[in-house]
């Protein structure tokens, strides 16, 4: 009975190691999203945009190019998607 009980018990603790490790790779912030970038002519608006995009692509492990261009092209807003 003890030795059954051993046994439950390791397989208890490989089971929670690896939760924890699967948890471990999970993200646990919530990154917002950058505010749309509108088209202003303002070049401090469009470098706080570029900015504030290239710190999303870090924060979420985007690498794809592509990607990246579909991600930035939804945060375009009025005349900036023309």
């Amino acid at each position: 009975m003890l030795k059954l009980l051993s046994n439950l018990l390791d397989d208890f603790r490989a089971t929670i190691e690896t939760i924890m490790a699967e948890m471990a790779g999970m993200k646990m912030l919530k990154i917002l999203e950058p505010k749309a970038f509108n088209g202003n002519c303002y070049a401090k608006e469009l470098e706080n945009f570029i900015f504030d995009m290239e710190q999303y692509f870090k924060a979420n492990g985007t690498n794809s190019e592509e990607t990246k261009v579909t991600l930035a092209s939804m945060n375009l807003s009025d005349d900036a998607k023309l």
